[in-house]
């Protein structure tokens, strides 16, 4: 099956590290099945929020949810869920995202 440009971009990113999780058929079956190539940047900008929250509050409190696989994600509407909330401050530098994404998915498949 032919992936359509949104998805490829979506799954790709700037860091395919980072959005591509899991199995990239299935994710690819569930776009399509839902009609989600129109939303591809929304859902692209909301993947990469979600990401960019776990990293932080990783980075300022030493623990962060996984991110769930992309089908996962996908198939229960993930770009709606609410921000993370946590009592730490808001960190004036960015940390290195690929670094502490390794570290929060260390062995999750």
């Amino acid at each position: 099956m032919k992936a359509p440009p949104g998805f490829t971009e979506f799954w790709t990113g700037s860091k395919p590290q980072v959005r591509g999780i899991g199995s990239r058929a299935k994710a690819l079956k569930a776009w399509i099945r839902d009609g989600l190539e129109p939303r591809a940047d929304e859902l692209a900008e909301a993947w990469d929020r979600q990401f960019y929250e776990r990293v932080c509050k990783r980075a300022e409190t030493g623990w962060a949810e996984s991110m769930r696989h992309t089908v996962t994600w996908l198939n229960n509407q993930g770009w709606e869920d609410p921000p993370l909330q946590w009592d730490a401050p808001a960190s004036d530098r960015a940390p290195d995202l690929v670094g502490i994404w390794d570290e929060i998915n260390a062995g999750e498949e």
